[in-house]
């Protein structure tokens, strides 16, 4: 029970110090909010231009098929032109994303490891390492031919 308690006392400021951040950065997040609580979307003209042209064209592409009604208003192709003129004017900011490719720090593959492997005893025209067709090598043997191929730089045989 003793060890309980010493555990709880000793993780309390630490816990504190965490909550408190916590309750720092929910206050400001507050401020940011009531601050834009009295605003306008800041795209909400551009918003209501482009329902105002979708609404027009709709109605446009159901008059087409109702012949009585194709000569009020203006045509969908001219309603088509200027939905692409208006969105073709206002660019909506995108979020910011990655300017390069995230680098994963990991090793090879395994595939990509045995692949380089073949290929490199390709070059050296010897037989691939642990092929099915020959036992594989006692490893005292394998470390022997690695390091004499590094010093020598020929292919271990």
């Amino acid at each position: 029970m003793l060890n309980a308690l010493e555990r709880l006392s000793s993780s309390h400021n630490t816990e504190a110090a965490r909550l408190s951040d916590d309750v720092s950065i929910y206050e400001s997040q507050l401020v940011d909010y009531r601050g834009k609580l009295g605003e306008t979307f800041s795209h909400d003209e551009y918003f209501g231009d482009l329902t105002r042209l979708r609404d027009k064209l709709k109605a446009a592409l159901s008059k087409r098929d109702n012949p009585s009604d194709a000569d009020k208003g203006p045509y969908s192709g001219e309603l088509a032109r200027q939905i692409k003129e208006l969105t073709a004017a206002h660019s909506v900011d995108s979020q910011t994303g990655r300017t390069e490719p995230k680098r994963i720090a990991a090793e090879d593959p395994v595939t990509a490891r045995i692949r380089k492997r073949l290929e490199e005893a390709a070059l050296h025209e010897t037989e691939p390492p642990n092929s099915p067709d020959t036992p594989p090598r006692p490893f005292s043997e394998r470390i022997q031919r690695e390091r004499a191929w590094k010093n020598d730089g020929q292919s271990p045989a």
